[in-house]
C-alpha cells in the first residue's frame, strides 16, 4: 500500500517537471511579446501557464507559492485585455517575477520544506500589485495592499477559472494503491508520456521521459558492446576461419551493433533550442544594463547535441554573448557616428560539420583592436618586442585575450572587465575536446567559432603506431596521410620543424619527443586540423581504424598534455587517445 506521503512526494515531483517546462515556455513567450503584433494569443498561452503552476502549486501544498503566482495571474489577466500597453519595462518586470518562481521551484525541489522563499519575492509582490493597479486605473483591494506590505499574511483567496481543462482532479486510490491523480493543463502537457502528430506524415509520435541516470547506463552498457565487437572481429581464430556463413555473420554484427550505438546515441541527443532560449535572454538582460538595442538572430537551433555537452558549454557561451553586447557593440552613439542602424545584432549560426557541431556567434559590432591587445599584453609584460608583435598573425594576437586576467575593458563593469571569460570560455571548451576561433574586421564586428563533438562517450578513431606504443587520432580531425617520401620536411631553428604540402608549409609535431618515446625517424606523415588550422605529425605505421570506447584519465594524468583519454582495442591492449586541439602549435 502507497503512504499518503509517498503520493505526496510523487506528485510534487511531478509538479516540479511540470512547473519549470511550464516557466521555460513562458520565458520565451514574454521575450516574444516585443517583437509580435498580434500579442493575444501569445498573453493567453502565458496566462495558461501562471493559472496552472497556481493550480498544481496549491494542490501539492505549496500555498505561498502559488499565492505568488495568482498575483503574476492577476497582472496577465489584465494584459489580456489591454495587450496595446505592454512594453519593456512591463515584460522586464514579468521576467523579474518569473526568474523568482524558478528560483522558488529549484529550491523546494533541492531541499523540500526547509527552503524558504527569495527575499527579492517581497519586492515583487509590491511591485507585482503596484502595476495592476496601474492597469487597471484603480488601487487594489485592502487586502491586497496588506499582503504586499505583510508576506507573511494569508493571500487572497485564487477565484478558479471554469476552465475544465486547468483543473486539478483527484480520484480515490485504485485498488493496487496507486492514486489516479492528473494535473491536466490545456498548454503542452508533460506528463510521462505524450503524442504529437507529424503534419507531413499524419502519423501520431509518442514520446516517453526516461530518468537521464538509465540513459547513461544503457549507453555505458553499448559501450561495452562495442568494445566486446572488437575483440571478436579482432579474434585471429575468428580472422583466420574460412567459412563464409562465420564472415557474413560477424560482418552483421558489426553492422547492427553500430546501428544499436547510433540510436542509443540519439536518445541522449537533444535540439539546442533551448540554449538557444536561454542565450536570447541573456542577451536581453546585458542589453538592458549598457543600455543598448541588440537584436538577437539564430540559425539552426533545430541541430541536436548530447545533452551533457549543452550543459556544459551553456557557461561559455553565456561569457561569449555577455562579451558581444558589453564590449563587442558599439552605443547608439558610437554606431551613428559609424554609420550603421541604431539596433545591434548578435547572430548564431549552428551547423553540422563532420562528426561535429559549429556554433559562430558573431556580432556586427567595432570588431576587435590588434594594437590594443598588443599594447595590454605588453603593459603585462607578455610581450617584449612590440614592434615584432606588430607582424604577428591574427590568430596568434587574439589568443592573448585566452589568457587568465587579461582584459582590454578600460573599466570593470557588472558584465566584463574582470580579465575572468575568455580563458574559462577555452577551458571549457578544450575539456569538451573542442576548440575556440576568433576572427575580425575592424569596424565590422567579430566572430567566435566553437567547434565540438556531438558526442564525447564513443568516437571513430585512427589506430597508429608510434615507436612501440599504439596511439587513437580522432578519426574527423585527419585529412590525410602521406609517406614521409613523398613530403619535404625542413627543419626550423628553435621551433616545430614543417613539412611541405600541396605547396605549403605546415608544422610538424614530433609525438616522439611529446610523449617521451624512444627517438627515430618517421616513415608516415598525418595531417591533422583543428578549427580553422592545419598542422602535421609523424607515425611509425597505420593500424586501422575502429569505433571506440572513450574512457576519461585517472586524476594523475589527466594533466598530461596532448592526451584526451584512453579507450580498449579490438586486441584488448590499452591505447592513449591523441588530443588534437592540445597539440596544435601556438
Amino acid at each position: 500500500m502507497v503512504s499518503a506521503d509517498d503520493l505526496q512526494s510523487q506528485f510534487r515531483e511531478i509538479f516540479f517537471e511540470e512547473a519549470l517546462s511550464l516557466l521555460d515556455d513562458s520565458e520565451q513567450n514574454l521575450m516574444t511579446l516585443e517583437r509580435v503584433e498580434n500579442k493575444a494569443e501569445i498573453l493567453a498561452r502565458i496566462f495558461r501557464a501562471a493559472h496552472s503552476i497556481k493550480g498544481s502549486g496549491a494542490s501539492v501544498g505549496l500555498s505561498e507559492l502559488a499565492a505568488f503566482a495568482h498575483e503574476n495571474e492577476d497582472c496577465l489577466a489584465l494584459l489580456r485585455v489591454m495587450p496595446q500597453k505592454i512594453d519593456k519595462r512591463i515584460v522586464t518586470i514579468l521576467l523579474e517575477s518569473l526568474d523568482l518562481i524558478r528560483q522558488w521551484v529549484s529550491g523546494v525541489k533541492s531541499e523540500g520544506h526547509s527552503y524558504q522563499p527569495p527575499a527579492a519575492v517581497s519586492l515583487m509582490r509590491k511591485q507585482l500589485i503596484v502595476l495592476s493597479a496601474q492597469l487597471d486605473g484603480k488601487d487594489r483591494s485592502v487586502s491586497q495592499r496588506q499582503h504586499a506590505q505583510d508576506p507573511a499574511a494569508p493571500a487572497a483567496p485564487a477565484a478558479p477559472a471554469a476552465d475544465p481543462a486547468r483543473e486539478v482532479k483527484t480520484t480515490p486510490l485504485s485498488d493496487s494503491g496507486v492514486a489516479a491523480k492528473e494535473i491536466k493543463t490545456s498548454v503542452s502537457p508533460s506528463a510521462k508520456s505524450k503524442n504529437k502528430v507529424d503534419g507531413k506524415s499524419g502519423k501520431t509520435a509518442s514520446f516517453v521521459k526516461i530518468d537521464s541516470e538509465r540513459l547513461d547506463a544503457v549507453m555505458d552498457l553499448v559501450g561495452e558492446m562495442v568494445v566486446i565487437k572488437s575483440q571478436i572481429l579482432e579474434d585471429e581464430s575468428l580472422k583466420s576461419g574460412e567459412g563464409t556463413r562465420l564472415n557474413g555473420l560477424l560482418a552483421l554484427l558489426d553492422k547492427n551493433v553500430r546501428d544499436l550505438y547510433d540510436k542509443t546515441l540519439s536518445l541522449r541527443m537533444t535540439s539546442v533550442k533551448g540554449l538557444m532560449q536561454k542565450l536570447e535572454r541573456t542577451v536581453r538582460d546585458a542589453a538592458l544594463k549598457v543600455n543598448k538595442e541588440v537584436e538577437f538572430v539564430v540559425n539552426g537551433d533545430e541541430n541536436e547535441m548530447d545533452r551533457a555537452l549543452i550543459e556544459r558549454i551553456s557557461d561559455p557561451m553565456m561569457h561569449l554573448v555577455r562579451n558581444a553586447v558589453d564590449h563587442g557593440l558599439e552605443t547608439a552613439e558610437g554606431r551613428r557616428d559609424a554609420g550603421k542602424s541604431k539596433n545591434g545584432q548578435i547572430a548564431i549560426n549552428v551547423f553540422h560539420r563532420g562528426s561535429g557541431i559549429v556554433f559562430d556567434i558573431s556580432d556586427d559590432g567595432r570588431g576587435i583592436d590588434r594594437d590594443r591587445i598588443i599594447a595590454k599584453a605588453a603593459e603585462k609584460s607578455l610581450i617584449t618586442d612590440v614592434s615584432a608583435a606588430r607582424s604577428m598573425s591574427d590568430a596568434e594576437v587574439y589568443n592573448y585575450l585566452f589568457m587568465p586576467g587579461f582584459s582590454t575593458a578600460a573599466k570593470v563593469t557588472d558584465l566584463s572587465g574582470r580579465g575572468v571569460g575568455l580563458d574559462v570560455v577555452k577551458s571549457n571548451v578544450a575539456s569538451l575536446k573542442g576548440t575556440v576561433d576568433v576572427s575580425s574586421t575592424p569596424g565590422r564586428g567579430s566572430t567566435f567559432t566553437l567547434r565540438l563533438p556531438l558526442t564525447t562517450a564513443i568516437a571513430d578513431g585512427l589506430i597508429v603506431r608510434i615507436s612501440e606504443e599504439r596511439y587513437i587520432i580522432p578519426l574527423d580531425a585527419v585529412e590525410e596521410v602521406l609517406s614521409c617520401d613523398d613530403v619535404a620536411i625542413t627543419p626550423v631553428a628553435g621551433q616545430e620543424d614543417c613539412v611541405e604540402i600541396h605547396g605549403r608549409f605546415i608544422p610538424l609535431v614530433n609525438l616522439k619527443k611529446e610523449f617521451d618515446l624512444a627517438p627515430g625517424e618517421h616513415s608516415l606523415v598525418v595531417v591533422l586540423r583543428s578549427g580553422m588550422r592545419i598542422f602535421a605529425v609523424g607515425v611509425d605505421e597505420i593500424i586501422g581504424q575502429s569505433q571506440v570506447v572513450l574512457k576519461n584519465l585517472h586524476d594523475a594524468l589527466a594533466m598530461s598534455r596532448g592526451v584526451a583519454g584512453t579507450a580498449i582495442l579490438g586486441d584488448g591492449r590499452v591505447a592513449l587517445v591523441v588530443d588534437v586541439a592540445a597539440l596544435m602549435p601556438q
